[in-house]
């Protein structure tokens, strides 16, 4: 750590402020080992500006911790939606537009109905819930916006035994893809890469059938 500054003037700059920082707390047996606020990148871009919430000295801290140091709330939180095995997964029903078709595992390899499905589509469909991950979470306005009463796509997960494994809804829109669990509240962003991985056309999980370029 390098001392950059000792004036309460010159936290504003660096955005170690009360109001500009981001509080870092490190708490270890019920006790507060570090209380920092973090502000701005420094001028070469390899650290951050760092000042004990309590004092008024500014330093320019480097290394590992940067990294750390340096994430919004959002990048703390798990982006997980549903983690599911391949070997746990039995049957996907799927609903998208007028498609509505089940994928369904056989003995020697995934239906679609009474076709094969197209091993590969299929296998890409299954993986991608193991896990499926967010790009990111819904604002509060984004989340509102939302309309989950009638979703562009619906994929329900069932296990071996018939129980439903995972109820996911997703909404694309101009400003993006948002998903849900139906078990909770949180929004996500998906690419649209992954609705279209995990909700496909019937017509492209038939084996044999060419699909578009």
């Amino acid at each position: 750590l390098i001392v950059v500054a000792q004036s309460p003037a010159a936290e504003a700059s660096l955005g170690v402020t009360a109001d500009s920082g981001q509080r870092v707390r490190i708490v270890a047996g019920g006790r507060t080992v570090l209380d920092w606020t973090t502000g701005h990148q420094t001028d070469d871009y390899a650290g951050l500006y760092v000042r004990p919430t309590a004092g008024d000295a500014v330093y320019a801290m480097h290394g590992t911790l940067v990294g750390s140091f340096g994430h919004k709330l959002d990048e703390w939180r798990d982006r997980t939606i549903v983690a599911l095995a391949r070997e746990g997964v039995q049957r996907v029903d799927v609903e998208h537009g007028r498609d509505k078709y089940s994928v369904i595992r056989g003995p020697k390899a995934w239906m679609v109905g009474q076709a094969t499905a197209d091993s590969a589509v299929a296998a890409r469909l299954v993986n991608q819930l193991n896990p499926l991950t967010a790009q990111a979470f819904a604002t509060p306005a984004q989340a509102a916006a939302a309309n989950f009463g009638h979703p562009t796509a619906r994929v329900r997960v069932f296990g071996p035994t018939g129980a439903l494994l995972a109820d996911i809804l997703f909404d694309s829109t101009k400003a993006g893809v948002w998903a849900r669990a139906d078990s909770g509240r949180t929004v996500y962003q998906v690419g649209d890469w992954v609705l279209a991985t995990l909700a496909p056309t019937e017509r492209t999980l038939r084996a044999g059938v060419p699909r578009a370029r």
